[in-house]
């Protein structure tokens, strides 16, 4: 049977549960707030910005091949105006990309993507826009995604 010893050790157990469980939600929301990304605008800046910033931080390469991201910063920044078209705005943060001489740094939208490739011939005006992988020589922005011909 229950004694009354019982039920007070019964009630403790609750009590000590209660408070525990009252500690925990009550820290929950902080430990989320641990990890505090920086947002960016939705504008032709605050994207600019995004990008450099996840190269600066997250791209292994740049002490390696030397280099200065800063200076492309530097380099790009001033081409970035409010009203700029997507298109632009594209061209631009491809160009930038395209200073890290990588083709596995590639940037995709909808209706647009960016890509560097290097070739072992020799550097051929005829050859950038034949949509040829094999042909390609340095950076092309296309205008649609790039068919096997």
């Amino acid at each position: 049977m229950i004694n009354d010893k019982m039920i007070k050790t019964m009630c403790m157990k609750r009590r000590y549960i209660l408070i525990i469980w009252s500690i925990l939600l009550t820290l929950l929301p902080l430990l989320n707030g641990c990890i505090r990304e920086e947002e960016f605008d939705n504008t032709p800046q605050g994207n600019f910005e995004a990008l450099w910033k996840i190269i600066n931080e997250q791209y292994c390469f740049l002490d390696y091949k030397q280099i200065d991201w800063d200076a492309i910063h530097d380099k790009y920044q001033p081409l970035i105006t409010p009203g700029m078209s997507n298109d632009g705005l594209f061209e631009i943060l491809g160009n930038m990309l395209a200073e890290l001489k990588d083709g596995h740094v590639n940037l995709y939208s909808s209706s647009n993507m960016a890509r560097y490739w290097w070739s072992q011939r020799r550097l051929n005006p005829d050859l950038l826009c034949t949509g040829r992988q094999s042909d390609w020589i340095g950076y092309n922005v296309l205008d649609s995604p790039m068919r096997d011909e």
